[in-house]
């Protein structure tokens, strides 16, 4: 164990991490107290020893599985590290946003404070690798747990200042959308029942377009509450493009694709790979993940 450690203390220094006290402390008593043991003459005299044994022996049975942890832990640093500069740059953009619409002024704040404690947190634990190791690694895994909630609220600023951008052409795409279902509508093979069920939807979304683009607009909205809302709209959009390619038009290819990386069915992007409704919005609105520079979280 001794030979062991001294190697792999070597190589700790070097990424910054030292060898846990306790261990330290207990193999540099391991030598004396085999001496103690060699010269007892008693029985009492090792009774009395036994007890040190066992503290011995129970660190070393602690810490002998646990030390490829501590190259783990050099590794999660560095991640760490990397992914605090990321929410760094990530925050700005939110922060150049956020002056330009008051409406973000708030959870942009909130994000920064996040920000702030979690570099801290980083900071503080490559500071505490070097003594005690076991208490960085209790603290790099809060940040990474806290990461997922932060990159969360990142992307949800993110999908509110793109569907802003793409709302803004709502109108424009509507009049566009309404155009191809009368272009369908007058083809001599037209399915009238396809073509009811096109102005029927595209009714939906119009009266589904004006509350969405206040709930936008407005300061301090529960962000989630615009992502169901959106999430909604998006549908309605989805049933249109899968509608429409179902009725064979040429120009259209099925299907509507959906964005990947969120688990919530948030507007990804209004993501298409054809001439769709809201093709102007498809180069303003992306996947809020999908585009962010947030990394997997170990």
């Amino acid at each position: 164990m001794q030979r062991f450690v001294s190697r792999l203390e070597a190589r700790l220094k070097r990424q910054g991490i030292g060898i846990p006290a306790e261990l330290k402390n207990a193999l540099a008593a391991a030598p004396a107290l085999v001496k103690k043991f060699e010269a007892a003459q008693t029985f009492e005299e090792v009774e009395g020893l036994m007890e040190d044994m066992q503290d011995i022996a129970t660190t070393m049975q602690e810490w002998g599985p646990r030390l490829g942890e501590l190259e783990g832990l050099a590794q999660m640093l560095r991640d760490a590290d990397r992914q605090s500069r990321q929410m760094y740059g990530a925050f700005k953009r939110v922060e150049r946003t956020a002056k330009r619409n008051e409406q973000l002024a708030d959870d942009a704040k909130q994000l920064e404070i996040m920000l702030g404690v979690m570099s801290k947190k980083v900071k503080d634990a490559q500071e505490l690798a070097k003594t005690d190791p076991e208490a960085a690694m209790d603290l790099i895994g809060d940040f990474f747990a806290d990461a997922e909630e932060y990159w969360g609220l990142q992307s949800l600023i993110e999908m509110m200042t793109n569907l802003r951008k793409g709302l803004s052409l709502a109108n424009t795409e509507l009049t566009r959308a309404k155009q191809r279902v009368r272009t369908l509508e007058r083809r001599k093979d037209a399915d009238q029942a396809f073509v009811a069920e096109a102005k029927g939807l595209l009714a939906q979304i119009e009266e589904a377009l004006p509350p969405l683009r206040t709930l936008v607009n407005t300061k301090g909205v529960d962000l989630e509450e615009v992502k169901y809302q959106a999430e909604e709209f998006w549908r309605l959009i989805e049933e249109f493009e899968n509608l429409l390619a179902m009725a064979d038009e040429n120009v259209y290819a099925p299907k509507v694709q959906k964005g990947q990386g969120f688990d919530a069915e948030i507007p990804e992007g209004f993501i298409m790979e054809s001439p769709a409704l809201f093709p102007a919005v498809e180069s303003t609105l992306s996947s809020p993940l999908s585009t962010s520079t947030a990394p997997a979280v170990p």
